[in-house]
């Protein structure tokens, strides 16, 4: 379980636009529970809300979720893990986020 992971400086995209796919995958599926991940966005970590919850299922390596989020040129995405599973952790988690900026 870890918060703000990555750089902690989070994802900026620039423009105004739609996040319309989300692609968890993982190179070891957990085992027993789902992995979580928390998207949080807002200007600042301490400042950003959650705007979805998204899991990767026991024994699977990849799910594509297709939301449909707005942000702002400013808006940064966060990403805490609530869960890596239980009998096995998940191990090499990528995200994905796709977007529309209409550019």
């Amino acid at each position: 379980v870890q918060n703000n992971i990555g750089t902690g400086l989070g994802v900026v995209i620039g423009n105004p636009g739609i996040l319309t796919s989300i692609v968890l995958s993982a190179s070891t599926a957990p085992l027993g529970q789902s992995l979580i991940i928390n998207l949080k966005k807002g200007s600042s970590y301490s400042l950003s809300s959650s705007v979805g919850t998204f899991s990767l299922a026991a024994g699977t390596t990849s799910i594509t979720y297709t939301p449909s989020i707005s942000f702002t040129g400013t808006d940064i995405f966060y990403v805490d893990i609530t869960q890596v599973g239980s009998n096995r952790p998940g191990a090499g988690l990528s995200i994905q986020l796709g977007y529309y900026t209409g550019y």
